[in-house]
């Protein structure tokens, strides 16, 4: 290996306590004088970092001490030895050198050596050898012309930060470089930094950069195939770019890899199969550009891999059975791609799998029933596909499920009641497939729950009473179904509920009055059933509700006029039932009333005047009621209504 070694003169220092002088010679045991060492010659070692002392000997010394501290440190310690002092002790009397390892390449230390009469002893020192530069790498000189050729190559005069660059000063103090002990580059961080252009090929002559880091900019270009040449590389950081063009499989012989980060750029074709002799790849991560052709089963390979994100591309095929292979995967995503097939029963080999995203893609057949092995799964995203058959009952064995998204499938059947048993379930999604049978009562466990959506089923019987013990539930969607009987009282329990959907059902008897408990809730849909009786009055205690769809049930009696304190509400939806009365002045409080639907029902007296003061109203319908006098003049300017319909003339 060759040095280029910067042989700084020697600092005569006339003040020996800075460097190490003695005051004069001391007595060693046996009474004969115990001399100084001359001062040490100093050489670089054969290997980069080293740095060898060397001295006379003594011959009434039974120990040397070496001392030595780098320019920074003695700057810093304020010309004082012992504040900041890396040494060594040699017990060999005949040996008359040491090397010390490890030192900054370029950068200078001071060295004094001491003669001891014993292990503890006073050291007789030496002069001090000043300031010494540790050689450096001539196999580093390269690396400061590719920098430059970065530099020129990204725009670098228009970078965020470029402190230092193309200056006279070692590549190790320009801004987002970093050196090893030899001062050759061994990272970048030019990440969010405005780099524009292309990347260089050039960048294969930094043969030990270990992490390259130009993520958040405006590259351009394709991936270089010479980026394959770097043999020590451990992370490539090129998401977040406008990168084009294919993934050079010459990546693949980066056998160092150990983070792929493409993502969130503009890359096609396929994923290269090479990508599979990365032995020590844990992370793959190319989501959000525009990939296809068949996943490589060779992917199946990569027995380091913990996370692997292909997701959002159009990568079409099945999914491979070898990637059942991946012991040590965490995370698979490979939603929203034109994935076909069937789900490989393999993936249940998975065992240290928690995320699982298949999400819209075109997959088919059942559920493998060996996803159940999957003990440490936390997210099962299913749905978007065209998966059929029952859901299996062994799901309910995986205890650490938060979420389990099933829905826009063609899965039929009951709702398994082990599904009960998914204490730390959050989020249990089944809507839009054809399941039937009843709402298991067991679905009442999930104390985590936090939301229900099993609309656009085929549904039967009561919704469960035991719903309203689910006391984190914010949501709750099971319209479209046909379900029947009352609303169970017990919802009116449910103190964090954002949104009730129950409408499109046959649902019948009044609406509960509890349902005003619900302090939180912004959505109450109860249209399409066949509810009766009157609006109940506490529904104004709603403060927060926005939307109120009652529409197309057997509703009888007034519109109570208490409705107008709901000052959030944005969309009131009550035609097609059987109301009767005059339209309450006090609606024309509802300050961000956007929609109004009263139509179809049986309301009389006259029209308001109070609703022109609805400056947000855009739809107003109210054909298909006995109404007398004339319309408010105000209303003329509502963009949307069927008022032509309502058989009055507008007032003058």
């Amino acid at each position: 290996m060759k040095y280029i070694v910067v042989t700084v003169a020697f600092l005569l220092v006339a003040a020996l306590a800075v460097l190490g002088g003695n005051a004069g010679p001391a007595m060693a045991q046996d009474g004969a004088t115990l001399a100084a060492p001359d001062r040490p010659t100093l050489e670089n070692g054969r290997r980069l970092g080293d740095v060898i002392v060397s001295w006379n000997a003594i011959a009434e010394a039974k120990f040397y001490r070496i001392e030595w501290l780098s320019r920074p440190d003695y700057e810093e310690a304020g010309d004082n030895w012992q504040d900041a002092l890396l040494f060594a002790v040699v017990k060999n009397r005949d040996q008359t050198s040491y090397t010390a390892k490890n030192l900054i390449a370029g950068t200078g230390y001071a060295f004094r050596v001491g003669s001891m009469d014993s292990r503890y002893g006073e050291p007789q020192w030496s002069l001090g050898a000043g300031w010494f530069t540790v050689g450096v790498s001539t196999e580093c000189a390269p690396d400061q012309d590719v920098l430059v050729e970065l530099y020129n190559a990204m725009d670098g005069d228009n970078w965020r930060s470029c402190g230092n660059w193309n200056s006279d000063r070692h590549p190790e103090h320009w801004h987002g470089v970093d050196t090893d002990r030899n001062g050759c580059v061994d990272r970048l961080h030019l990440d969010n930094n405005q780099l524009s252009g292309e990347i260089p090929a050039g960048l294969r002559n930094l043969a030990n950069i270990e992490r390259l880091y130009l993520h958040g900019n405006q590259l351009t270009g394709t991936i270089p195939a010479e980026l394959g040449d770097l043999s020590r590389l451990e992370r490539l950081y090129l998401y977040d770019n406008e990168l084009t063009g294919a993934i050079p499989a010459e990546l693949g012989n980066l056998a160092n890899l150990e983070q792929l980060r493409l993502h969130e750029n503009q890359l096609t074709g396929p994923i290269p199969a090479e990508l599979g002799n990365l032995g020590n790849l844990t992370n793959l991560e190319l989501e959000d550009n525009r990939l296809s052709g068949a996943i490589p089963p060779e992917l199946g390979n990569l027995a380091s891999l913990q996370r692997m994100e292909l997701n959002n591309n159009q990568l079409s095929g099945a999914i491979p059975a070898e990637l059942g292979n991946l012991a040590a995967l965490g995370t698979m995503s490979i939603r929203d791609n034109r994935l076909s097939g069937r789900l490989p029963s393999e993936l249940g080999n998975l065992a240290e799998l928690t995320f699982l995203a298949l999400s819209r893609n075109q997959l088919d057949g059942p559920i493998p029933a060996e996803l159940s092995n999957l003990s440490e799964l936390k997210w099962l995203q299913l749905g978007g596909n065209r998966l059929s058959g029952p859901i299996p009952a062994e799901l309910g064995s995986l205890t650490n499920l938060r979420e389990l998204s099933l829905w826009e499938n063609q899965l039929d059947g009951p709702i398994p009641s082990q599904l009960g048993r998914l204490a730390n379930l959050t989020g249990l999604n089944a809507s839009s497939n054809r399941l039937s049978g009843e709402i298991p009562a067991g679905l009442g466990n999930l104390s985590s729950l936090e939301g229900l959506y099993l609309w656009g089923n085929q549904l039967t019987g009561r919704i469960p009473a035991t719903l309203g013990d689910l006391s984190k539930l914010r949501t709750l969607n099971v319209g479209g179904n046909q379900l029947s009987g009352a609303i169970p009282t017990q919802l009116g329990n449910l103190d964090n509920l954002r949104s009730l959907s129950i409408g499109g059902n046959h649902l019948s008897g009044t609406i509960p009055t509890q349902l005003g408990n619900l302090s939180n809730l912004e959505t109450l849909y109860l249209w399409g059933n066949r509810l009766d009786g009157e609006i109940p009055a506490t529904l104004s205690n709603l403060d927060n509700l926005q939307t109120l769809s009652i529409g197309g049930n057997q509703l009888s009696g007034a519109i109570p006029a208490d409705l107008g304190n709901m000052s959030g509400l944005v969309n009131l939806y009550s035609s097609d039932n059987q109301l009767s009365g005059t339209i309450p002045a006090q609606l024309g409080n509802l300050d961000n009333l956007e929609r109004l639907y009263l139509y179809d029902n049986q309301l009389s007296g006259t029209i308001p005047a109070q609703l022109g003061n609805l400056d947000n109203l855009e739809f107003l319908y109210l054909r298909g009621n006995p109404f007398s006098g004339c319309i408010p003049a105000a209303l003329r300017t509502v963009a949307a209504s069927d008022l032509h319909r309502v058989g009055l003339e507008f007032c003058p």
